[in-house]
């Protein structure tokens, strides 16, 4: 049977003593003395307990996060190791523990037309970091593993002019080249014809131009230095001048007869052989636009050397020296 005591048995003679050793199976609470209530200890314990709890309970939730953290970001970062990586692959694999990560690389520029295209089109060149517009549309020329585009640029300089930019089909990048008021395109090489304004007339069509003529290799996408020949055609006396790809056995150039001016070529572009032979097609673009005329020549040291057929003409002989 158990023993309820009220609170004045405190007044009645029972010292702390007696309570501790008449009921030992009271609630703890009978260890308490009067002191010890009168000094507010049994209030303290419970608070310093809670405390315990409530610090023992941050420093779980702080372990726990950690431990979160430490998969999540720890692993990752501290400990990623790169498992495969290749610049000229789409994409890069890194390893981390049993986690890998392939980022997105750069998308590869799309080929161009295999045809002609007449709306604008736009092209990022790698060589310059700029885009090069073609206001409207461009004509693809193919050689190889590169191919050629030419188009109108719009206004640039005062006058319109055309744009050449050179496409590499095995690493699929873009290359600008050059730019002409005239281009004429012999894949991978250019002809560029610039002008520049002597003299000014009433309209445009009776402005005077000097004549720049150039040439440019899409495969190198530089400028090429010609060789210069002079010699005759027949009883003729002219000047030729060759610029030769690197890469490619092409070869273009223009000539002029010495009587009648350096402003005054015609376009000329064929092929070369290992052998040192050279087959040339030629025109003057004021009275055609492809070629008529042919030159069949043999290199040997500085000195072109052969004949020379147009249709409806007898054949002449050609004999050339390099300038030196």
């Amino acid at each position: 049977m158990s023993q309820k005591r009220s609170e004045n048995q405190f007044s009645e003679g029972l010292s702390p003593a007696d309570h501790m050793s008449e009921s030992p199976a009271q609630d703890s609470r009978s260890h308490i003395t009067e002191s010890d209530h009168r000094n507010n200890i049994f209030p303290k314990a419970v608070s310093e307990r809670q405390e315990t709890f409530k610090a023992g309970k941050l420093a779980a939730i702080i372990v726990a996060v950690s431990l979160v953290l430490g998969v999540t970001l720890g692993i990752v970062v501290v400990k990623m190791k790169v498992f495969a990586r290749n610049d000229n692959i789409s994409s890069a694999v890194y390893q981390s523990g049993d986690l890998l990560l392939i980022p997105t690389a750069k998308a590869k520029a799309p080929a161009p037309s295999a045809t002609a295209v007449s709306s604008e089109a736009t092209f990022y060149c790698d060589n310059t970091k700029e885009t090069v517009a073609f206001d409207y549309g461009y004509e693809p020329y193919s050689y190889g593993d590169y191919i050629l585009l030419s188009g109108d640029s719009g206004a640039l300089g005062g006058y319109s002019g055309y744009n050449v930019v050179s496409y590499q089909k095995s690493t699929g990048a873009y290359n600008y080249v050059c730019f002409g008021a005239e281009v004429i395109v012999y894949p991978p090489l250019v002809i560029s014809v610039g002008r520049r304004l002597v003299k000014e007339g009433d309209c445009e069509a009776d402005n005077e131009y000097d004549y720049v003529y150039e040439y440019y290799s899409g495969t190198t996408n530089k400028q090429l230095t010609p060789e210069v020949y002079s010699g005759t055609l027949g009883k003729y006396r002219i000047t030729v001048e060759l610029a030769f790809d690197s890469v490619a056995p092409r070869v273009v150039g223009t000539l002029f007869y010495n009587r009648n001016g350096s402003d005054n070529r015609m376009y000329v572009y064929g092929d070369s052989s290992d052998d040192g032979s050279l087959v040339l097609l030629a025109y003057d673009p004021k009275f055609h636009d492809k070629p008529n005329e042919t030159f069949f020549l043999n290199m040997n040291g500085s000195v072109l050397s052969g004949y020379w057929e147009k249709p409806r003409r007898d054949r002449l002989d050609v004999n050339l020296s390099l300038n030196r």
